[in-house]
């Protein structure tokens, strides 16, 4: 039987003695571990939604407000189960997007009001203040960042389809 005699905690790491039944005692040592924060992933402030490209379902992501479309994917370490971030506009417009202090390259597909494709491209990484633009080549409704390479077999004739979004909460808005 093995009982617990002390536990210290030193500056080289964390000690335990134990006692048997037998009267030996025993020292354990580990190191000392720290904890850290898990990755950054997407908010839960944004809600969530079951896309289609080209009959293939997707997880994202929703930015359908101002503050949401700034802060997109910026700061965020990975998407976790996502597949990427959905950007939704009230109106087409040509668009244009930045990766201030987004910390993996993405790719961004646009789309027009009636979802389907108006082009896309690759965006790399930017943690300075000067970063290029990326633009939609037409006006476009929606645009949807996904990591570098998930987007790259897209066909000229592929249509977004916005099959359900959640708020979070489980009830489709």
């Amino acid at each position: 039987m093995l009982t617990l005699a002390a536990c210290s905690d030193d500056s080289n790491g964390v000690s335990a003695t134990s006692s048997t039944s037998a009267g030996a005692t025993t020292t354990l040592s580990t190191e000392a571990t720290t904890t850290t924060e898990p990755p950054a992933g997407v908010s839960t402030d944004f809600a969530r939604a079951v896309i289609e490209l080209g009959g293939v379902p997707r997880t994202v992501a929703v930015a359908e407000t101002n503050e949401q479309r700034a802060q997109g994917l910026m700061g965020v370490e990975n998407l976790g189960p996502l597949d990427g971030m959905l950007f939704v506009f009230g109106n087409e417009a040509v668009r244009s997007f930045w990766m201030k202090d987004t910390l993996f390259p993405l790719d961004v597909a646009f789309f027009d009001a009636d979802g389907f494709l108006v082009s896309k491209t690759s965006m790399a990484t930017c943690l300075d203040d000067d970063c290029p633009s990326y633009s939609s080549e037409l006006p476009a409704q929606y645009a949807l960042e996904a990591p570098l390479g998930a987007l790259a077999d897209l066909a000229g004739d592929v249509r977004l389809a916005i099959i359900s979004i959640s708020d979070g909460s489980g009830k489709e808005i």
